[in-house]
């Protein structure tokens, strides 16, 4: 009795099993721009960097204790490939290590950000990336974008929607024209731009859920 009784308890519904192959998790993304200033490593677009964007992704499950991000292990992914002009020019993110469902029905989330929290302009008072206050600190060094996603969940019967990748900070162009070659000549060449009063550090305020 005692042995029919352990062999029924580790059944499992067949249902709710997912076939090997498609258990991992491939997520959409896609960005409000596909400028990305990355000229600090010589690219003036994210689709041509080598490897694609390398981020750091909040992972949620269903039942977890807790939603917010302090509590949460950072997980490393990478936005790369050419947009699919078929899927509104969104590409894939995927992880390293690989993501899984656990199984059909839960409920899975995800919420990320760029540059991934290695990189060196991301501060950490006390050693901690994310203040008590739920604030982010990052040094602002006019060649790096810093993104912040949604947060989007789903399941494996349904999906998960495409996470959508928000600029924190503006970029500046300046365009020298003149009216004609003899204005140009008067003038001569413009050989430097400064701006003034620009703020040195992004603070980023993390929502409490």
């Amino acid at each position: 009795m005692l042995l029919s009784a352990a062999i029924l308890g580790g059944c499992v519904d067949e249902g709710d099993m997912i076939p090997e192959g498609q258990k991992e998790i491939v997520l959409r993304s896609s960005l409000t721009t596909a400028s990305l200033s990355v000229k600090s490593e010589g690219y003036d677009y994210d689709t041509t960097v080598p490897g694609g964007l390398n981020l750091s992704m909040w992972r949620w499950d269903e039942g977890d204790a807790s939603t917010d991000v302090r509590n949460k292990k950072l997980l490393d992914a990478t936005l790369g490939g050419d947009p699919d002009p078929t899927d509104d020019w969104r590409r894939d993110i995927h992880f390293q290590p690989a993501q899984y469902y656990k199984n059909r029905t839960s409920q899975v989330g995800f919420r990320g950000f760029f540059p991934k929290d290695s990189h060196e302009g991301w501060q950490k008072p006390g050693g901690k990336l994310i203040a008590d206050d739920r604030k982010m600190i990052f040094n602002i060094d006019g060649q790096t974008d810093v993104m912040f996603s949604d947060f989007k969940k789903g399941d494996f019967a349904n999906g998960i929607d495409h996470l959508t990748f928000s600029h924190a900070l503006c970029r500046y162009r300046v365009y020298v024209y003149a009216v004609d070659e003899d204005a140009r000549d008067q003038w001569g060449k413009l050989t430097n731009v400064s701006f003034m009063n620009l703020p040195k550090q992004l603070f980023v305020q993390l929502p409490q859920d």
